[in-house]
């Protein structure tokens, strides 16, 4: 089996029409030392933190991606961008985090904040997982940083036993099945991990919530034109998505947000 990797990310018309930077981010390749091992990360810095939160989506990708080997958890994390932070306002930190690794064994999916995951296996299968916190305001791992921070996102989520949800969609022979999953605040915090065999996919990619903010595309469509890929060299992701937005501002449709892709592609050698 061969896996090939590729991202993308591209700023939304709202930072466009306010003169302000892409708060996405994404990056994917092979694992330092270990070429049958492929990664990609995506981060979406937050707007509403009114910060320069495109530091902050970089700043945890980068830290990511010298964690990768194995799962990682939100204290090493921390401990990277502690020790490597280029950024003195802890402000500049409120970015959501996806990460995903795949030899040819395993392939996971770890989320701290929200996104969405798709996937297709090789015979047919698609499945969609969209992960949302309660009333939109998501796990920043940039609250492990402050103790007083982290209360309050506690205390903003007390009123809901479980605030994180993760819906599910399959597609399997035209039939849609639907699933949800429920998360406490402390099994969401510690992040959502998503584990899959390998052997039965044929391509997966994780994108930032911008994947749903669309003109004229449900979640589903967008994730599908996504990762509709002619083919599968080099930059395959790329090319599908620079496509994708120009087909979609040909039909007068906008990006409502910024956003980022990355994907895994898996080849029969």
């Amino acid at each position: 089996m061969q896996i090939t990797a590729d991202s993308w990310f591209s700023i939304g018309k709202p930072h466009v029409v306010a003169g302000s930077p892409c708060e996405d981010y994404a990056l994917s390749g092979e694992i330092s030392g270990i070429s049958t091992v492929l990664f990609a990360i995506v981060s979406d810095g937050c707007s509403g933190a009114y910060a320069n939160t495109d530091i902050g989506a970089r700043t945890w990708a980068h830290a990511a991606k010298r964690r990768l080997g194995d799962l990682i958890s939100g204290s090493d994390l921390v401990e990277e961008v502690r020790t490597r932070n280029i950024t003195d306002d802890i402000s500049d930190l409120a970015a959501t985090l996806l990460v995903l690794q795949a030899n040819t064994q395993k392939t996971t999916v770890q989320m701290w904040g929200d996104g969405c995951v798709f996937a297709q296996t090789k015979d047919g299968k698609e499945f969609l997982w969209e992960c949302e916190w309660n009333d939109e305001m998501p796990f920043y791992l940039q609250y492990l940083l402050n103790p007083s921070w982290m209360r309050s996102f506690r205390q903003a989520h007390k009123a809901k036993e479980f605030p994180f949800v993760v819906k599910k969609t399959t597609i399997k022979n035209e039939e849609i099945f639907k699933q949800e999953e429920l998360l406490s605040i402390e099994s969401a915090i510690k992040g959502w991990t998503l584990e899959l065999p390998s052997e039965n996919l044929s391509k997966i990619a994780i994108f930032s919530d911008g994947i749903s903010k669309i003109d004229g595309f449900t979640t589903w469509e967008a994730a599908k034109e996504a990762t509709n890929f002619k083919n599968t060299t080099g930059s395959f992701l790329k090319r599908r998505m620079i496509r994708f937005q120009q087909n979609c501002e040909k039909e007068g449709r906008t990006l409502k947000d910024d956003l980022s892709v990355a994907s895994l592609v898996f080849l029969e050698e």
